[in-house]
């Protein structure tokens, strides 16, 4: 009722991108970005995941962690896209897997 929100978590990954992209603070980006994971998981909300995972994992994912953990990050994204029927983001999570994938 007061606490956080489900889109607390996209807002919270785009300025853990901000802080690693554009003010070259990689540690405070990546503590950032764990406590959007945190969130999203707490407030279980698939309505806002399939943007979040296409976002964030292109955004600071992509850039932090291995190409196998991005990989699943766009799987979760897409699935949790479709399920809503978010189709914009759940091509979006597809088409980012298939270019990661033949990378």
């Amino acid at each position: 009722k007061h606490g956080l929100s489900p889109e607390c978590a996209y807002s919270f990954g785009c300025y853990a991108s901000c802080l690693l992209n554009v003010f070259n603070e990689p540690e405070q980006g990546k503590r950032m970005a764990l406590l959007a994971e945190r969130v999203l998981e707490k407030t279980d909300s698939k309505h806002i995941e399939g943007q979040y995972q296409f976002s964030i994992t292109t955004l600071l994912k992509a850039w932090l962690q291995p190409l196998h953990v991005v990989l699943s990050a766009y799987k979760a994204g897409q699935a949790a896209a479709l399920e809503t029927g978010d189709i914009e983001n759940g091509y979006r999570c597809w088409g980012c897997s298939l270019m990661y994938g033949l990378v």
